[in-house]
């Protein structure tokens, strides 16, 4: 054999490898599913339970949902979440993969009551003194790491944490008291998520 022949036939299978993957990959076939979870940003209105449909296109999954105060028992505010899947796209879509690994952009918006009291300083003194209630609401940004773990067929447990920062009516004074650093009207503070899902297809 000639090495003419060789590299020939080395740019074939090459090209077939390439070419392959990139039909893999740029599947337009949409995948559906609804999912249930708590979440909680650390910006001061507590947990929430969410509920979501999704659509998925690749390895891109765009995801929105309405949450449900846990505090207040109504729906306090909304949930967007862009995510991209880690590992093989088919095994990903055929649900052939147990555990699913994603990185996520989120975007939550939540109005609530807040019941903090207000702080108020007498000479050297500090005291608590019961303020009425009022409304806030804040807008978060979150980078959040997950993982999706297949548990029957199209059912699968799904998790994540994350880390980003909120703007909005709190302050540090009748702020969330949640682990973060908090300023007035912002801060940066943690996302957790945990729930479970349905692929519908």
């Amino acid at each position: 054999m000639s090495a003419r022949t060789l590299i020939v036939i080395i740019i074939l299978m090459s090209s077939s490898l390439v070419f392959g993957k990139n039909n893999i990959e740029q599947t337009n076939d949409n995948h559906y599913a609804v999912g249930l979870s708590q979440i909680n940003t650390g910006s001061g209105h507590g947990a929430g339970y969410t509920i979501n449909g999704s659509i998925m296109r690749g390895r891109k999954v765009l995801e929105v949902g309405l949450i449900c105060s846990e505090r207040e028992a109504r729906i306090s505010g909304g949930d967007f979440k862009y995510q991209i899947m880690l590992g093989n796209l088919n095994r990903i879509q055929s649900y052939n993969k147990l555990f699913v690994p994603y990185v996520q952009f989120n975007l939550v918006y939540r109005k609530g009551m807040s019941y903090s009291p207000e702080v108020v300083k007498l000479g050297t003194e500090n005291y608590s003194v019961p303020s009425h209630p009022g409304m806030i609401s804040t807008i978060g940004h979150y980078l959040v790491y997950g993982n999706k773990i297949r548990i029957f067929n199209k059912i699968y447990f799904d998790s994540s944490i994350g880390f980003g920062f909120y703007l909005g009516s709190l302050d540090k004074v009748n702020g969330p008291g949640t682990i973060g650093i908090h300023y007035e009207n912002s801060g940066f503070t943690y996302s957790f998520k945990v729930g479970f899902g349905y692929a519908f297809n």
